[in-house]
């Protein structure tokens, strides 16, 4: 599930890969169509893109509710041949590539201070 706060920025949208207890001010987003389709690097990618359409549109003085959520309009990649359909798998090699190159880092710098 993907979780955003209707009190905060767009810095307040997340992954949420287990079940959990918020409080009054958390929504969430829940996939409707292509429910097999949506792993953890598809939500990911897609927190990304839901975080950059929200960027800077937000405050506690403007709140962030479902309505407009539900309203707003967020790219995704589409298959090269329809672009009808989500290209899952792009956004699924994608994520993939980015935890790659995150864990090479952290390691690099783990290795340098040992």
């Amino acid at each position: 599930m993907i979780t955003y706060s209707d009190t905060t920025t767009s810095d307040a949208i997340f992954y949420q890969p287990f079940d959990f207890v918020g409080y009054s001010h958390v929504q969430g987003l829940y996939p409707i169509k292509d429910i097999e389709e949506w792993d953890e690097n598809t939500l990911l990618y897609l927190v990304a893109c839901f975080r950059k359409a929200a960027f800077g549109l937000f405050d506690y003085a403007d709140k962030f509710n479902r309505e407009i959520a539900s309203d707003m309009k967020v790219s995704l990649p589409v298959l090269p041949d329809n672009n009808e359909c989500v290209n899952y798998s792009l956004m699924r090699n994608y994520i993939t590539a980015v935890k790659k190159q995150v864990l090479k880092k952290l390691l690099s710098k783990l290795y340098l201070k040992i």
